[in-house]
Formats: structure tokens, sequence, C-alpha cells
């Protein structure tokens, strides 16, 4: 972030507060952001923190999913196999302790 700051301030001289961008961030912010710290702290709450943890494993699999339903991307075998790595790393740490 540090090393955005001086092309920051180098364009705040041209730059306008524009009320329509800034208010549809509003939205994004409640309900996706927020929406997630509120879930996942509910998780968390639940199921305690490394079990909690397990739902962040799932974003690149979900990303990888969405890329191939909505944008007709190609999957590399590497993806899969770390696809693979990443659901067996979940099963294995959200597993109850006998």
């Amino acid at each position: 972030m540090a090393l955005l700051v001086p092309f920051g301030l180098w364009s705040l001289p041209g730059s306008r507060l524009a009320w329509g961008p800034a208010l549809a961030m509003v939205p994004l912010g409640i309900l996706g952001t927020g929406l997630a710290f509120v879930l996942m702290t509910t998780l968390v709450g639940r199921v305690g923190g490394p079990r909690g943890a397990v739902a962040t494993y799932f974003i690149p699999v979900v990303a990888i999913a969405l890329g191939v339903v909505f944008l007709d991307e190609r999957v590399a075998p590497a993806a899969l196999l770390g696809t693979a790595l990443v659901l067996a790393g979940a099963w294995l740490t959200s597993r109850r302790e006998a």
C-alpha cells in the first residue's frame, strides 16, 4: 500500500467525488464483506477456529468452478491436482478428534 500512496497523491488534484460509485460500495461492503465476517464468526464460534478455517480452503475450488462455468476457462492438470490436495486437506482438518 505504501508504494501506491505517491500515485494516489499525484492524481488527487484531478479527481472528484462521484456519489454513484461511492454509494455502490455500501451494498458491497454490507452484503459482501460484512455478511462474510458475520458468517465466518458464527462458524468459528460453533465449531472452533481450526475447523472453522476449513471454509477458506474452498475459495480456490469455487474460483476454478466459477471460471469453468461462467468464463469457459480450461482447467490445467496442475489445478486439478491442487484442488484434490485442497479437498484432502480440508477433509483431514475437519475430522473430529477421536
